[in-house]
């Protein structure tokens, strides 16, 4: 079959022209064929560029994560260099002489009234000398202390036994105005317990307990006198105590006091001491009567300002009795 074109153009005389129409029909197909190849040249390089976009993104994301971890990194070393700056203020302060070394008891003695400058509490020079001195009379190096508040007893207790050698202090105290007045003492001494600045009690006497190289003798039980029993382990264990002396002198209300002597007394070794503070306080007389029936008196002190403080021995080898069902109703979870 023949397919032809007739022109009427001029000039043509109405000539058929067969291959005319199929070079329209070529030219027509290419540019049909080279529009497809375009596209699909266009797709191709579409889908290079998403791969690339794709893998500046992954590198986007990896290079924040580099710097997520550098910042990291970045804040650690700087909180190792605020606490290498502070153990150097501290070593600093005693090379200058701004805070007493460590020291012997008869230099503790002496320098008493240096080391409790600055430090919060009630502990009177007094009183820091006496327990200082009964520590080195009695060579107690395991000591507790039940109520720190700013220290003022346990620092100097801590370096008197630390002076001994193979010295053990534990710490108790919550430094939580809630728990201070959980059980209550009375108007006046609760609302002043609810607005004193608990953190900063704590932080000064963090700061004096590493001014004094202290660290590595104390041992802080951040919590009430319940809390530490209930660490320790031993509040139920009868006739073997761990420690030599323990230092009461936490919650004065009433019930909590006694609690405290009839838990804690139990922890302290035969022939060890109990110390209780306060010991003219109404609230406190149960302790102090339960201490002076089951231990022996060692003595009693009444300042003139009115400060009152006793040591009391545990027999070597009277079975101390388990509390009365009465005595054990008593709160033991209250301030210290």
């Amino acid at each position: 079959m023949e397919i032809s074109f007739v022109s009427h153009g001029p000039g043509t005389g109405g000539r058929r022209q067969p291959f005319e129409l199929v070079r329209i029909l070529g030219t027509v197909v290419a540019e049909f064929v080279g529009s497809v190849a375009g596209r699909r040249r266009l797709r191709s390089a579409l889908r290079t560029q998403r791969l690339r976009i794709s893998r500046l993104q992954a590198m986007v994301r990896e290079r924040e994560q580099r710097v997520l971890e550098r910042e990291r990194t970045i804040v650690a070393r700087e909180q190792t260099v605020i606490e290498r700056e502070r153990q150097i203020d501290a070593l600093t302060a005693i090379v200058d002489g701004t805070v007493p070394p460590p020291c012997g008891g008869p230099e503790i003695l002496r320098r008493l009234p240096e080391i409790l400058r600055g430090v919060d509490g009630w502990c009177s020079e007094a009183k820091a000398a006496w327990l200082v001195s009964l520590i080195l009379r009695e060579s107690c190096r395991q000591i507790a202390e039940i109520g720190v508040f700013g220290g003022r007893s346990l620092l100097p207790m801590a370096l008197a036994a630390r002076s001994l050698g193979m010295a053990s202090v534990l710490a108790v105290e919550p430094w939580d105005n809630e728990v201070a007045i959980r059980a209550p003492t009375g108007a006046q001494n609760d609302a002043w317990w609810a607005r004193v600045d608990m953190p900063a009690v704590k932080s000064r006497f963090l700061r004096q307990l590493v001014n004094l190289g202290l660290a590595d003798v104390v041992r802080l039980v951040e919590g009430c006198s319940a809390e530490a029993l209930r660490l320790l382990g031993t509040a139920k264990e009868v006739g073997h105590g761990r420690f030599d002396l323990v230092h009461i002198d936490g919650s004065h209300a009433p019930g909590q006091a006694l609690q405290d002597v009839l838990s804690w007394s139990r922890l302290v070794r035969p022939g060890g001491i109990v110390v209780l503070d306060d010991i003219a306080w109404d609230s406190v007389g149960a302790a102090v009567a339960w201490l002076r029936g089951h231990f022996l008196t060692v003595e009693e002190v009444r300042e003139a300002d009115g400060a009152s403080y006793g040591a009391y021995r545990r027999p070597l080898r009277r079975i101390l009795p388990a509390p009365t069902a009465s005595q054990s109703n008593f709160r033991s979870d209250g301030p210290i």
